[in-house]
């Protein structure tokens, strides 16, 4: 081989070897800006289920306090023991 042609094949080499390393590193970086995107979604979708999980929490403990208060007022109402 002379050396015109392994000058054009080193010339080849680099330039397809420096396209796939360009392609990687933008993949890499669209790949770590939707990690962001993701995490941030997740975080707000916690915070989210947080404020719900809050309100059911007082919603189930205002009916607890509401039952015990009737309780203690014995408002069972007139028929008595609806259990039975």
């Amino acid at each position: 081989m002379d050396q015109g042609l392994a000058a054009v094949m080193v010339g080849l080499f680099t330039a397809v070897g420096g396209i796939i390393v360009a392609l990687i590193q933008r993949n890499r970086k669209e790949n770590r800006d939707d990690h962001a995107i993701v995490s941030q979604q997740i975080a707000h979708v916690f915070r989210s289920l947080t404020r719900v999980e809050d309100l059911m929490h007082g919603h189930i403990r205002w009916h607890k306090e509401a039952q015990r208060e009737q309780t203690q007022r014995g408002d069972q109402g007139a028929g008595g023991d609806l259990t039975a």
